[in-house]
C-alpha cells in the first residue's frame, strides 16, 4: 500500500491532493470526511516495521538542529535493532519456517481503496496517532498507536469478528519502547545509508580542543582587560567578568 491516503473524492493525479494524511489522528478520527468512512467499513491494518525516526520537538530547536532518534521495541539483550547480524532465528522443524527473534513494531492503521479515472486502483493507508504518554512524552506530544501482542494485533485488524468499539479499546499508549539516538542523515529523506539508524555518539575531540582555544583566549584577553563577547565567556570558570544585565521595569521606561 501507499503511505497517506488517498482522499477518495480527489481527482487527476494522485500525488497532488495536497493534504498531509500519513497521520489520522484518534481524536478526530470519527468527524474525519476522510478516516470516518474507512473505519465504519472495518477496513483496520497494521504496519510493520523495524522502526521510525522522530525528532526531538519538546525542546526549542530550529528543525535542523532538533535531535534525531530511532524508535523501536524493546529487545532481547545482545539483539541490536541497527545491526541484523545479531538478530537471531530458531528453525522449526516441522514446517521448515525461519521464525525471527527480533521484535518489529506493528502500528494501528487505516486504509482506502481510490480509484482514478481509468478505473485502476490504489491502496493507501494512514498510521492513527494520539498524545504521547510518558513513553514518548520527553520527545514529542504525539505517538503512533503501537500493538504489542498478537492478540492485539488479532482485535484490530479482523474486522469479522471484532467490531469496532472492540477494535478501538486496543489503541491504547504502548507500555515500553527503545530508542537511540541518529546522526543529522536522516534530515535528508533522500538519503539510503546504512548509517542511518546507528547509534550517534557526538566526538568529545573537537569540542575539547574548541574549549581549550576559547579558554586561553579569553585569558589572554582577561590580562589586557579586553571586552569580551557574550558567547565567549564562560560562566564556569569566568563568571566574575561577566556582564552585569537586568531587566528594565516599568519605572525605568518612564
Amino acid at each position: 500500500m501507499l503511505w497517506g491516503m488517498i482522499p477518495f473524492w480527489h481527482q487527476g493525479d494522485f500525488k497532488k491532493h495536497g493534504l498531509s494524511t500519513n497521520n489520522c489522528r484518534l481524536e478526530h478520527m470519527m468527524n474525519s470526511k476522510l478516516f470516518k468512512g474507512p473505519f465504519a467499513r472495518g477496513q483496520r491494518c497494521v504496519v510493520v516495521c523495524e522502526g521510525f525516526y522522530e525528532w526531538q520537538t519538546t525542546k526549542s530547536a530550529k528543525p535542523s538542529e532538533r535531535p534525531a532518534f530511532y524508535i523501536y521495541m524493546p529487545q532481547k539483550e545482545g539483539l541490536q535493532m541497527h545491526n541484523k547480524s545479531t538478530w537471531q532465528f530458531d528453525l522449526e522443524k516441522d514446517n521448515e519456517k525461519m521464525e525471527p527473534k527480533v521484535k518489529l513494531l506493528k502500528l494501528a492503521g487505516l486504509f482506502d481503496v481510490w480509484v482514478d479515472e481509468k478505473g485502476d486502483k490504489i491502496y493507501s493507508y494512514s498510521i492513527i496517532t494520539f498524545e504521547s504518554s510518558k513513553v514518548m512524552s520527553w520527545l514529542h506530544h504525539r505517538m503512533p498507536a503501537v500493538l504489542e501482542t498478537d492478540e492485539e494485533v488479532a482485535q484490530w485488524i479482523d474486522y469479522k469478528k471484532y467490531s469496532n468499539e472492540e477494535a478501538m479499546k486496543v489503541l491504547k499508549p504502548v507500555a515500553k519502547l527503545g530508542w537511540h539516538k541518529v546522526s543529522k542523515l536522516v534530515n535528508n529523506s533522500r538519503q539510503r545509508s546504512k548509517d542511518c539508524n546507528k547509534p550517534f555518539k557526538e566526538s568529545s575531540k573537537g569540542k575539547i580542543t574548541s574549549f581549550l582555544a576559547i579558554r586561553k583566549r579569553k585569558e589572554e584577553q582577561i590580562k589586557k582587560d579586553l571586552p569580551m563577547s557574550d558567547d565567549e565567556i564562560d560562566e564556569d570558570f569566568f563568571d566574575e567578568y561577566k556582564p552585569k544585565r537586568r531587566r528594565f521595569s516599568d519605572s525605568d521606561q518612564e
